[in-house]
């Protein structure tokens, strides 16, 4: 693989989480002119600065003092008051310091040169500036052609992050770019403030008219920021992406499009299903945690298959998921009601049904100089005997086929929407004409023509109130059997 360019990575002293999926998000860098610091100071800030001004110079002391995270304290002397000018590296205050805390330093906000950074995934605009872009070079490429980074150099542990593709193209707006900014100074203030809206002072004014691109706006620079996907079980949301700069843990501005477009990066999605997905203790979870890691391992299971990430085949993804699900959670159950174990059944038949309904689109066949008249048992059972398939079918397979209506099997070829023995009919029948049909291809030990038949049967009967009662594992390995079915079809996608 290729190395991007330029690899950018805010807060590098910072622990990554564990475990972690590491992330490389492609992004147009826009250099423009913008303030850089607010004028007024807020609540931390003032307190910080008073202290300096006592004579303290010790982080933890200043810390124990305001009854602060040391952290916390560090990161408003390090990244706000040093950077200003107000404070210098021995946290003494400066001569603008002193201006500043008594109310008389300068109002105006000074205008430099930063970037701002356009998504070039998805689209929008971060709501971060920068005025420095922290290059990060990697190690080499592994084997697998993976890029490596080892940012915690003491362990010696190398990351391998995944790479998204570039897909949105570059675009100058001014507007979103102001709107950014404004976002910007409102999260740092926030972060300054501990996270506390309420902290930050009243009069707080976010301007920005004054900010504008500079040089070419046709050819931003490409980059690569580092960022990570991880699960917090404290949390709401099944995994979270964290905050590139690092003014809190995580944001949704990253998360929520990339939960979206999942489907579209299967090699992500399958990393994540990996390492974010364990093997955990279900007896310590409550039934919270464990629905939602069920639902996090389905959707992860989803988006690692590509062929479902096409739209054109998002009622295969519906019932695959609807039947994943469904498989999943009734085998930690402990008591299981019959209805549920239908519903599972009449899922499987949905799966393998939506699965012919796409072979019949994908190898149709011309039905106008078909018969008009009702074909024999005789006549259908001679076509089914010819057929080109990789073994004949047996005798208790076609005395199940061979009643099929012609008439039906003609609207199952053309309208794909009838039962699921005439779609059957129609799909074998399309196998005359197509060499590259799988059902054609695939041996008949791998297409089990006569347990499909058996699922159909307890589709059918669960669906038509029969109150037969449904024996769990074997209910349960019929789901596994349709999966298993529907997977070996993956390489015709």
């Amino acid at each position: 693989m290729k190395s991007p360019d330029l690899v950018l990575r805010w807060a590098p002293s910072r622990r990554l989480p564990q475990p972690h999926v590491a992330v490389l998000w492609p992004v147009h860098v826009w250099p423009v002119v913008a303030p850089d610091q607010m004028p007024a100071l807020n609540l931390f800030q003032t307190a910080i600065l008073g202290l300096a001004r006592a004579g303290k110079r010790d982080l933890a002391e200043m810390a124990e003092l305001l009854a602060l995270d040391r952290d916390l304290v560090r990161f408003i002397v390090t990244k706000e008051l040093q950077p200003s000018g107000w404070l210098d590296q021995r946290l003494c205050l400066t001569a603008e310091g002193v201006r500043m805390l008594d109310g008389n330093g300068r109002r105006t906000p000074r205008l430099i040169q930063q970037f701002a950074f356009q998504d070039a995934v998805f689209g929008h605009w971060w709501p971060r500036l920068s005025a420095d872009l922290p290059e990060i070079e990697a190690k080499g490429v592994n084997e697998q052609g993976r890029l490596e980074f080892v940012l915690e150099r003491g362990s010696g542990h190398a990351d391998r992050p995944i790479v998204l593709p570039v897909k949105a193209p570059p675009r100058a707006d001014l507007t979103e770019v102001l709107q950014a900014w404004r976002w910007h100074r409102s999260d740092l203030a926030k972060a300054q403030a501990g996270g506390m809206a309420d902290a930050l002072p009243d009069d707080v004014d976010f301007g920005g008219d004054q900010i504008e691109f500079c040089g070419d706006t046709s050819r931003p620079q490409l980059a690569h920021v580092w960022c990570e996907v991880y699960v917090n079980p404290d949390d709401p949301q099944p995994w979270l992406v964290s905050d590139p700069w690092q003014f809190v843990p995580a944001v949704k501005w990253l998360r929520e499009p990339l939960q979206q477009g999942l489907n579209q990066f299967p090699a992500l999605a399958e990393r994540m299903r990996r390492k974010l997905m364990p093997e955990a203790d279900t007896g310590s979870m409550n039934a919270t945690e464990w629905l939602a890691q069920l639902e996090l391992r389905v959707e992860l299971d989803l988006s690692a298959m590509p062929h479902l990430n096409h739209p054109e085949h998002a009622r295969l993804r519906e019932h695959m998921g609807r039947v994943r699900r469904q498989r999943d959670r009734l085998l930690h159950q402990e008591r299981i009601q019959n209805e549920e174990l239908n519903s599972l059944l009449t899922e499987c038949g949905a799966l393998m049904e939506a699965t012919v309904q796409w072979m019949l689109e994908r190898w149709p066949i011309d039905t106008r100089d078909w018969p008009r008249t009702e074909w024999t048992r005789r006549v259908l059972g001679d076509l089914l005997r010819e057929l080109p398939l990789q073994a004949p079918l047996d005798d208790d397979v076609l005395a199940v086929l061979c009643g099929q209506k012609l008439k039906d099997t003609r609207l199952a070829i053309e309208r794909r929407d009838r039962p699921f023995k005439a779609l059957w009919v129609g799909a074998l029948l399309c196998t005359r004409e197509h060499d590259a049909h799988p059902l054609r291809q695939l041996p008949a030990r791998s297409l089990q023509w006569a347990r499909m038949l058996e699922l159909t049967d307890l589709r059918n009967k669960g669906s038509h109130a029969s109150g037969q009662r449904l024996d769990r594992q074997h209910s349960l390995d019929m789901a596994d059997f349709a999966v298993d079915w529907h997977e070996q079809f993956i390489p015709y996608f």
